[in-house]
């Protein structure tokens, strides 16, 4: 996630957000992406930001969370259904980053990602059979 440091922004500093569509957001993440091929020549969340909504200081966190979630599902809208696979992953330094899949290694990083996701998943599935096997919610 963009890390800022915490800054007041007086109700007359605030920005108003440009919303784009969804197409129009991923046509220029896709424009951004075709400069940040492969692992190792990624964009960093920050970047991607501010080449996107300008400068991050001039938004509130709120705005700044909900365009990152723009972000976050145009690149997601993107993987689906263009030939921009954008992947996500975190530096050694904790910075968040994207980059397109170029190769096996890189596709590694998100099929890496994704059996984590699948091991969450039945987890909770069979925390779930768990909770009405032993009727958790007698306890509530």
């Amino acid at each position: 996630m963009l890390k800022l440091k915490r800054k007041k922004i007086s109700k007359k500093e605030k920005k108003e957000i440009v919303i784009l569509t969804a197409r129009e957001l991923s046509e220029k993440i896709e424009i951004i992406m075709k400069k940040h091929i492969g692992r190792k020549n990624p964009i960093t969340q920050a970047e991607m930001f501010e080449k996107l909504f300008g400068n991050p200081y001039s938004y509130s966190d709120i705005q700044i969370w909900f365009l990152l979630d723009r972000i976050k599902r145009a690149m997601n809208w993107l993987r689906r259904t263009s030939k921009c696979f954008v992947i996500s992953m975190r530096t050694k330094n904790n910075v968040y980053c994207y980059f397109v899949v170029r190769d096996y290694d890189d596709a590694d990083v998100y099929i890496d990602y994704m059996d984590k996701v699948k091991k969450r998943i039945s987890f909770m599935q069979e925390r779930c059979l768990k909770a009405v096997k032993e009727e958790f919610w007698k306890e509530l």
